[in-house]
């Protein structure tokens, strides 16, 4: 049945990308004639790209949900598809206007007219979309008011109202998970913006540009790195037999330390552990704003004799404070959603060390083993309704101090 499926999903993929060829055609004439310099070759692949992307999804769909409605339902799709690409007119070869690009006149229905093709390309990521990310969110939405059996379904299962989240309430293990989310999100907001700022600011002072991408690739290395692979480097330092700390510390006179059964060692080592892997990038967010800056403004100070802390005090900084602004808001929700991959991978989920490394995410985890999926779920439908009240919040913080510097 498998092997069917996936030969008719290839059959019908070959018929659609044939079929939406004059669509991505379309698409890079109105991009070169927009003086974007995009190569053919590129535009075509990426429209099959995105055509491979959603007949997989349907054939997915097909093989669990059964394949005939499906498979017809994707062939249709496919020759409507080639219909409104052989009938777009708005690549005219034989008009001016090819060379100046389609012109957008009025709103609404008008300009969807006109740009139709990019609408169109945008049906394969609307249906993921919905497939991936707004029905389970329908779920999640639901389970936190039942009592959520496997075997019933989410349907099927029967109304328990707010009972989820009085439990959640009472639980001793959740207000230690809450506890140290909380805190941890108020340690990184403030130390991140901080040491990121710091470090762009001081690339900004090197002018030999060979130093400069040395130090650039050092710092962001780490970021490209798994946190699993952090782990492990985090364990080959601390281990408590064969760490190379301990081995230092031996080879001083003193006695092994094993930090992984002290969980109070464990508030700094996470917070190093997450500026070091996170610096790189949060630097050159700053870095690349500190390049924007017009030379002659600190041109302008260097000749009324400012030196270099003051042109960064009274130039560089102020030029970062929108930036800093629009990332202070977009973590915002990090005081409720923590890192799990950090609190988890790197203090390997001991449980002794529960006190000052469990945060909500790992407490979602760890009910979602034990088969609690109200629990879990109630727990993250917490998470995201206090997540974007605090985002809405900050902003209007923001906004009511500066109002150009927020985000709506």
């Amino acid at each position: 049945h498998t092997m069917w499926m996936a030969m008719l999903t290839l059959i019908v993929f070959g018929m659609t990308i044939h079929c939406a060829s004059p669509l991505v055609d379309s698409l890079s004439i109105q991009y070169m004639n927009h003086g974007v310099k995009m190569n053919y070759a590129i535009s075509r692949a990426c429209g099959s790209l995105c055509w491979a992307v959603f007949c997989v999804v349907v054939g997915l769909i097909a093989d669990a949900f059964g394949a005939n409605r499906i498979l017809i339902f994707q062939i249709v799709v496919s020759f409507l598809f080639a219909f409104f690409a052989f009938n777009m007119d708005a690549v005219d070869f034989s008009k001016e206007r090819k060379k100046e690009g389609p012109r957008l006149k009025g709103k609404g229905r008008a300009d969807a007219k006109a740009s139709r093709q990019l609408l169109l390309l945008c049906i394969p990521a609307i249906i993921g979309y919905i497939l991936f990310n707004y029905i389970p969110m329908g779920a999640a939405v639901i389970i936190p008011f039942k009592n959520y059996k496997f075997s019933k379904g989410i349907l099927g299962s029967d109304w328990c109202g707010l009972a989820n989240f009085k439990w959640i309430i009472q639980s001793v293990a959740l207000d230690r998970a809450l506890r140290n989310t909380v805190l941890y999100g108020l340690l990184f907001m403030v130390l991140s913006p901080v040491t990121n700022v710091i470090i762009a600011l001081l690339l900004f002072e090197i002018t030999s540009r060979r130093r400069l991408k040395t130090y650039q690739t050092i710092i962001t290395f780490p970021n490209f790195m798994s946190m699993v692979i952090v782990g492990y480097i985090v364990y080959a330092i601390l281990s408590p037999r064969t760490g190379l700390m301990n081995q230092i510390i031996q080879l001083f006179g003193g006695d092994p330390v094993d930090v992984y059964m002290n969980a109070k060692y464990w508030p700094f080592i996470l917070t190093v552990v997450n500026l070091w892997k996170g610096i790189g990038m949060g630097s050159m967010m700053y870095f690349a704003a500190l390049m924007g800056i017009d030379t002659s403004l600190y041109e302008a100070a260097e000749i009324d004799g400012a030196g270099r802390f003051q042109k960064m005090l009274h130039i560089s900084l102020p030029h970062l404070v929108p930036l800093i602004c629009i990332f202070t808001i977009m973590n915002a929700s990090s005081l409720i959603n923590g890192n799990f991959d950090l609190f988890y991978v790197i203090p390997r989920n001991t449980s002794t060390l529960y006190a000052t490394t469990d945060i909500l995410n790992t407490y979602v985890y760890r009910s979602l083993q034990e088969s609690s999926y109200a629990i879990g779920a109630t727990t993250g439908l917490i998470q995201s309704v206090v997540g974007m009240f605090l985002v809405l919040l900050s902003n209007w913080i923001v906004k009511k101090i500066s109002p150009d510097n927020s985000m709506f």
